[in-house]
């Protein structure tokens, strides 16, 4: 947090020496484009300084405050800070060429550098510090409490997926039962169509045997009938026969 307070402290101080020339209350003049950036490596310089003596500051101070899980966190830190103070102070330095560049050449650098000193200077209160440790611990527990939401919402989509798996399983299982019922149902109608082509034929294997039968007991009825005849005539011709015989022995006298 302390180099942005840096770069607001020298944004400020261009800010406020613009302003000062514009009121006409400047009598000094720039300096060459070398002699602008020996100041400014100057004031990182001082910046950089001021930044270690702060750094221990914060820490001597925050060893007494603070309870020591916020210690134990700003010590996690240090060394993400001093990589952000290296990368704001390269910037420092490229805003500052370009500010140098747009300030008209009767503009003096004893302001800006008197802002640049109490920007250095400037040191977080306890108060400050408090606000910024309890920000923190602020942001990783919602960080902390996002996270468990986040894995509570994959966990709760992984176990839906599952029982929307489940559901289609259940359906395809369903379909094939479905199937294998209607397979079975045409089954059974082509099983009936063949059972009533057998009561059928059955039925007409009957008929043919009683027409077979009547038909037999027609012949024999026919037979016993000729036979009787035959016997009837064969006795009528012997019968007469015998008569002519008895009729022809008697003679007239």
């Amino acid at each position: 947090m302390e180099p942005k307070g840096n770069v607001f402290a020298t944004s400020n101080g261009i800010q406020s020496g613009r302003s000062l020339y514009y009121e006409g209350g400047n009598s000094d003049q720039l300096h060459t484009g070398e002699r602008q950036f020996e100041d400014v490596s100057r004031e990182d310089t001082i910046d950089d300084s001021s930044w270690e003596v702060r750094g221990e500051r914060n820490e001597n101070h925050g060893s007494a405050d603070l309870d020591p899980l916020v210690q134990s966190i700003y010590t996690l830190q240090s060394a993400k800070e001093a990589l952000e103070k290296e990368v704001l102070k390269f910037r420092e330095v490229g805003t500052l060429d370009g500010a140098f560049k747009d300030l008209p050449a009767d503009f003096t650098s004893n302001n800006l550098k008197l802002e640049l000193k109490e920007a250095a200077n400037r040191e977080y209160t306890g108060t400050e510090l408090e606000d910024l440790f309890r920000l923190k611990i602020e942001a990783e527990v919602e960080y902390l409490a996002i996270s468990k939401t986040v894995q509570k919402l994959r966990v709760a989509s992984v176990d839906r997926i599952n029982l929307l798996q489940e559901k289609t399983t259940q359906a395809s299982e369903q379909v094939l039962m479905l199937n294998m019922l209607e397979n079975t149902k045409n089954k059974a109608t082509i099983l009936k169509k063949e059972a009533e082509k057998l009561v059928n034929s059955f039925e007409d294997v009957a008929c043919a045997d009683e027409k077979l039968k009547l038909e037999m007991g027609i012949c024999k009825y026919t037979s016993c009938f000729l036979v009787q005849l035959v016997i009837l005539v064969l006795v009528l011709g012997f019968f007469i026969f015998h008569i002519s015989q008895n009729y022809a022995g008697v003679v007239p006298t």
